[in-house]
């Protein structure tokens, strides 16, 4: 058992993206009683990597957001296509969080991390060269799934 496992508070990454704004707060002690006990295994260059991480996928969904409709209606979307763009980001979230937070079980925190933002990149990379509305769409559900990084990251700190 960890020291997770064993009380109801543990450390923890809060994140909270308002706006284009990333408001990012850590808790790194325990509080055991009156006793405040340092978290073990997560250090602070550690952090340092996840707070980059996150920050990376968030500017780039920040950025992403406000040029979407113009960028949709240069292809001709309709309001439907336009709507499914923007849930379709969503329900890739869903998907992908509760499948990359299970992958990273088995494969390790790490890897999953690395792999999860090298796909944003190439994800983003990609539509540049869409052609069609629906590759857009396509790509936004792909940017979902692999927007896992935060609920990864979180799992990683605790």
């Amino acid at each position: 058992h960890t020291l997770c496992d064993q009380h109801s508070a543990c450390a923890d990454l809060w994140l909270l993206v308002v706006g284009n704004q990333l408001l990012i707060r850590t808790v790194a002690k325990v509080v055991i009683g009156p006793v405040v006990m340092p978290v073990q295994g997560v250090g602070e260059k550690e952090m340092y990597v996840l707070y980059g991480a996150v920050f990376i996928d968030s500017v780039g969904f920040g950025l992403s957001i406000p040029l979407m409709p113009y960028y949709a209606i240069s292809f001709g979307a309709s309001n439907l296509e336009l709507g499914l763009m923007v849930t379709g980001f969503n329900l890739g979230s869903l998907v992908g969080n509760m499948t990359l937070c299970n992958l990273s079980d088995y494969v390790g925190r790490k890897p999953v991390l690395c792999s999860c933002l090298t796909a944003t990149c190439a994800c983003y990379s990609a539509m540049c060269i869409v052609g069609s509305i629906r590759e857009l769409i396509i790509l936004r559900i792909l940017q979902g799934f692999f927007c896992g990084t935060v609920a990864v990251a979180k799992i990683y700190v605790c």
